[in-house]
């Protein structure tokens, strides 16, 4: 992340800057805006998965969650 940024979820505004990061649930409504400076950041997405734990197995055809599980 570069610059400075708000993300609202779910109607909660998060004011976040360089160095930081965000996890936002998959059901979230969300909106990015940025600040009083130009920003640029990394937006990563991957479909939801119904794992809990790195061992377990999605249904075939769906992405691995494979280290951070949320």
């Amino acid at each position: 992340m570069e610059g400075e940024a708000t993300v609202v979820i779910d109607e909660e505004s998060v004011e976040i800057e360089a160095g930081d990061a965000v996890w936002i649930l998959p059901t979230a409504t969300r909106q990015i805006q940025s600040g009083d400076v130009e920003s640029a950041l990394v937006l990563v997405s991957a479909p939801a998965s119904k794992c809990r734990t790195t061992t377990c197995v999605d249904d075939p055809g769906s992405w691995a969650t494979n280290g951070f599980i949320g």
